[in-house]
């Protein structure tokens, strides 16, 4: 009985391996799905696109990095069709970064040039009432949004953050570094993001650069989020970053505390503790409070819940 159930297992094992490509790592029942899925992200809706992104990403293969190319692109000879959408080119880039497939360089750059020359310097969404804040809230933006307030900056941004977590290139780098002198805020702050996560020391100079004249909050925490990154210690750049914390940008309080959280320091403990009491906004409040548990988690167990 023992022989039967190993030699169904093997032929099971088999089937699953090899009647998939290489790098696709779901079991057979699944490519049925991730058919489904594929079709939604290059026909869908761009709501419909969006979501079929964020789920072919999970699906952690490769076999989807073109198809994702093609959403992040949108038809060619269709620049005012739906498909050339914010929102489906945020989610496609966010794909493409996370499964980090060097296929993807090259468009994800080819992109960002084209739609980046478009966007102006950022314009600042009236603050929303607590009633109206999205419960799709990221540190990746300077606000609060969910499907509805995608941009073309939002989008672009993403690209840059995906370069980043993408092997490294010196066409990337550069494009990165470039994309520091915009004259976007946001395309500012998601190019310190890509370098961030590049974690090329190399390019501290570039950031320390042009932190001293960056006039807007976000894009200042991101640059100081990156730089503290790549120094790990307690220097004058981070000083600055906790002061960043009182800033009356709550996009900027929040990037700074995930900063600090990663950058995992002890001295972050107090100046986190201090923002954390006059803390107004709630989605900020609990980026702060999950940050500290972070910090202080060899004091007390960072998924303990008060």
């Amino acid at each position: 009985m023992k022989k039967i159930l190993a030699l169904y297992t093997i032929l099971i094992l088999n089937q699953s391996i090899f009647s998939i490509e290489e790098g696709f790592h779901v079991p057979e029942p699944n490519l049925e799905i991730y058919e489904r899925l594929n079709e939604k992200l290059l026909y869908g809706e761009p709501v419909e696109a969006a979501y079929a992104a964020e789920e072919l990403m999970f699906f952690n293969s490769r076999r989807a990095v073109r198809s994702l190319v093609k959403a992040l692109k949108g038809p060619e000879n269709f620049p005012q069709s739906p498909r050339n959408n914010p929102l489906v080119k945020f989610h496609a880039a966010r794909a493409l970064g996370i499964l980090g497939s060097s296929y993807a360089a090259k468009p994800l750059i080819e992109e960002y040039t084209f739609l980046q020359v478009k966007i102006t310097e950022l314009k600042q969404e009236p603050k929303k009432s607590l009633a109206h804040v999205s419960t799709g809230d990221s540190i990746n933006s300077p606000y609060f949004f969910d499907k509805d307030d995608y941009t073309m900056p939002l989008a672009t941004g993403e690209m840059l953050r995906a370069l980043g977590r993408l092997e490294y290139t010196v066409e990337a780098e550069n494009t990165l570094k470039d994309a520091l002198k915009h004259k976007n805020s946001y395309i500012r702050a998601s190019a310190a993001d890509g370098l961030r996560l590049m974690e090329r020391v190399e390019n501290l100079g570039p950031l320390k650069e042009v932190v001293g004249s960056e006039t807007d909050d976000y894009a200042k925490a991101s640059l100081l989020g990156a730089i503290c990154t790549m120094e790990r210690g307690a220097t004058q750049s981070f000083k600055e970053l906790t002061s960043m914390l009182t800033s009356d940008d709550p996009g900027a309080r929040m990037k700074a505390s995930h900063y600090l959280g990663e950058i995992d320091l002890r001295l972050a403990e107090v100046p986190l503790s201090q923002a954390l009491e006059i803390e107004d906004d709630v989605i900020v409040y609990n980026q702060m409070k999950k940050d500290l548990k972070r910090i202080m988690a060899f004091k007390r167990p960072a998924g303990v819940e008060e």
